[in-house]
């Protein structure tokens, strides 16, 4: 015979979940949520926890404990950055840094730089320094299965970062709806303006299955098809590496040998489509050459601010926002609790007309990296 209250395990979980977010007070729908059990349950819990001076309502229906377990060790979680000297990738790692220090979690935080070798380091350092969850930040495809491989071997969770990995959770950018809605809001651009490219130069990995490919193909598709018009310009279509020197190199000699005199270049990243605008800037073809991005981080949305840019916009991801978001996937695991296999970024068009709103303040968060 099993002698378990279910009433005291329901609270235990609740008092465990309390603990596991030691600064932040937990709403009741949260708590209830993440505890799998309804509100009325919980709520009378939380009640007589109070009563017991276990609990501390924070404010109308926020808790938290009243006291912490000093003898707690600080959960321990590892993220090693795609490349921080890059905008998008210093982005999400401050919104990482910030969020786990918000829930006194002890970060290990590393930098890929942008290398296979030190990509494959800072895994086996997780993996030594036994991190209890691991978030990886890198783009190579290639590299996804010995990298899942060894955090399989392990036994340590992992999420990955914008490239899918085999047995990650996945958080970033739902590629294909983000080209579709860029397609979309370029041609109602154009169309409002009353400007019509000749060509359009699509820079990015054009690998099957690829995040890049994804996103570009249904860039292309909803273009066309929400203006009729565009079903028979000429699209190029060149390989680049997400670099900036792709996106500068690629572009010139695409200037160079074309003979349209309007050209819409979507590149796959931020760093490329940087690229492509100082070709462009170089051409003086500001005003003809119009280039469209994917990221939307600091550097990009400062171009759009920048008169004369040919920068037209981007799908920015919000890479400021990283950290509150894929939280949940981090939370979930540290609690040993099931974790949904992806969560998307949220997304949203940024335009020279919207960017001020959206951004109000990155003319001082620029003046500061400065």
């Amino acid at each position: 015979m099993t002698y378990l209250l279910e009433s005291l395990q329901r609270a235990v979980r609740v008092v465990e979940l309390l603990q596991a977010n030691p600064v932040e007070a937990m709403p009741l729908s949260r708590l209830a949520r993440e505890a799998g059990v309804n509100r009325t349950s919980v709520l009378r819990i939380l009640r007589t926890l109070e009563h017991c001076g276990w609990v501390v309502q924070a404010a109308p229906g926020q808790y938290r404990l009243a006291f912490q377990r000093v003898d707690t060790k600080p959960r321990r979680v590892g993220y090693a950055s795609r490349d921080d000297r890059l905008a998008f990738p210093l982005a999400v790692s401050e919104s990482i840094v910030q969020t786990a220090a918000g829930h006194g979690v002890e970060l290990l935080r590393l930098d890929n730089r942008g290398s296979r070798t030190q990509t494959l380091k800072n895994v086996e350092r997780m993996i030594r320094e036994r991190v209890e969850v691991a978030i990886v930040f890198q783009p190579d495809a290639a590299l996804g299965p010995e990298i899942a491989s060894l955090f399989h071997e392990s036994g340590t969770p992992v999420i990955s970062l914008e490239m899918p990995i085999a047995g990650a959770a996945y958080f970033g950018a739902d590629s294909y709806s983000a080209g579709i809605t860029a397609g979309r809001a370029v041609a109602r651009l154009l169309l409002k303006s009353g400007v019509r490219a000749e060509e359009m130069l699509i820079v990015g990995n054009p690998g099957f299955g690829s995040p890049s490919a994804a996103r570009l193909n249904a860039f292309r598709k909803a273009f066309q098809e929400q203006d009729k018009r565009n079903a028979a310009m000429m699209v190029t279509q060149v390989e680049g590496n997400g670099s900036f020197a792709s996106g500068l190199r690629l572009t010139r000699l695409r200037m160079k040998s074309s003979r349209k005199r309007r050209c819409l270049v979507v590149c796959q990243n931020d760093p490329t489509a940087m690229g492509a605008a100082q070709a462009v800037e170089e051409s003086g073809r500001s005003g003809e050459w119009m280039i469209w991005s994917f990221g939307g981080a600091l550097d990009v949305r400062m171009e759009l601010r920048r008169k004369g840019s040919p920068m037209l916009g981007a799908i920015g991801l919000a890479p400021e926002r990283y950290g509150d978001q894929v939280w949940n996937l981090v939370s979930a695991m540290l609690e040993k609790r099931p974790a949904p296999p992806a969560l998307f970024a949220k997304m949203r068009v940024l335009t020279r007309e919207n960017i001020g709103e959206l951004y109000p303040h990155d003319l001082e968060l620029s003046a500061g990296r400065s």
